[in-house]
């Protein structure tokens, strides 16, 4: 193996690195937006134990997520589907510029 080759292979690491650095956070929401939340989602015909059976998870995790407890990028993101969001930041967005 060559040098050139070994420095290639070197950056490349690196580079991944980097990547796994540079995550993307899900925005945190209050309990009143949470609430709202719930809310929408009863509108929509849909519970906690709906996302949870969908997901594969505990009713109480999607419980936390959706109240702003605790962040689980399935839960977040079965939830913007299911309420028609693109994200689960955006949908955060849209929240806090119907209350302002």
């Amino acid at each position: 193996m060559a040098e050139s080759d070994v420095a290639v292979l070197i950056a490349a690491g690196r580079a991944a690195k980097a990547q796994k650095r540079k995550r993307t956070y899900s925005a945190n929401i209050t309990r009143d937006e949470g609430l709202y939340l719930q809310y929408q989602l009863r509108r929509a015909g849909r519970s906690c134990a709906d996302i949870a059976r969908t997901v594969g998870c505990d009713r109480s995790a999607v419980q936390l997520v959706v109240t702003g407890q605790r962040h689980s990028r399935r839960i977040e993101k079965t939830v913007c589907e299911v309420l028609g969001y693109t994200s689960w930041n955006s949908m955060v967005q849209q929240l806090r510029s119907r209350a302002a």
